[in-house]
């Protein structure tokens, strides 16, 4: 868990490099336009492919941190565990979507993308926030259990406001001509103030979602996780060997 203060260290690079070249203007940032063209592209797409990855780890680790804890005594907490799990698989192959097509290329499948990666990123914060109701109070506490409450409200009304807004706004600005760059975007334009409230939105809903990885630290903390190999032999051959002596006995009882 100590590597997701990386994610934030990386956007304020890209931002800062980004605005230095006038890829965008410092007051609307809108995520998705910032890594249309190359070079910064590209690192986007480093970036959301790294967060990713620890994003994959992190609800791997918690899913089976639930599973050991539960031990199969409760069977919602079981299922509600499994589903939340394909929930962040999904909103994770999301985020994969947005960084292999820039909004600037496939505009369909990043649209897709994106809504997959909002929606079930934050089902899957609703559903390990009600699993953490339920492990109350046996494995945790009451402040946890409100404080992830309140950061799946938080995301949720910011997708509600991002989603309202922004096909109005990009609309109306659409409708304009205008001399510059689509994404250098100024102000008094048709739609501008409605596209700030959504870049504000976008961004709250993206910084406070990964700020719910933040609150498993504590547990992650509290447990030893170990990847063990046990081999059966040191030549592949000898190996193959033993697993046929091993289970040729079992056939012939069997029969």
């Amino acid at each position: 868990m100590k590597e997701w203060p990386i994610y934030y260290l990386n956007v304020l690079m890209i931002f800062r490099f980004l605005v230095l070249r006038m890829v965008i203007l410092l007051w609307i940032w809108i995520i998705c336009e910032a890594g249309t063209d190359p070079p910064q592209s590209g690192i986007f797409s480093i970036c959301l492919f790294c967060s990713g990855n620890l994003g994959l780890i992190t609800m791997v680790v918690r899913y089976m941190y639930v599973n050991e804890l539960n031990k199969g005594r409760h069977k919602k907490i079981q299922v509600i565990n499994q589903i939340s799990l394909f929930c962040g698989f999904t909103a994770i192959g999301g985020m994969m979507v947005v960084a292999v097509y820039p909004m600037s290329t496939v505009s369909l499948a990043h649209d897709v993308g994106a809504y997959t990666l909002f929606i079930l990123g934050l089902t899957y914060a609703s559903l390990q926030t009600l699993v953490t109701y339920y492990l109350y109070p046996s494995y945790n506490g009451l402040t946890i259990c409100r404080f992830r409450l309140t950061i799946v409200l938080l995301c949720l009304i910011s997708l509600v406001t991002m989603a309202i807004i922004y096909p109005v706004s990009h609309a109306e600005f659409k409708s304009g001509n205008y001399n510059h760059p689509r994404r250098l975007k100024q102000l008094g334009e048709r739609g501008f103030r409605g596209l700030v409230a959504s870049s504000t939105a976008e961004w709250t809903l993206a910084l406070i979602f990964i700020t719910f990885f933040f609150t498993y630290i504590r547990e992650f903390q509290a447990i030893l996780f170990q990847v063990k190999i046990c081999p059966l032999g040191y030549h592949i051959d000898e190996v193959a060997i033993k697993q046929a002596n091993e289970r040729q006995p079992l056939l012939n009882e069997q029969v």
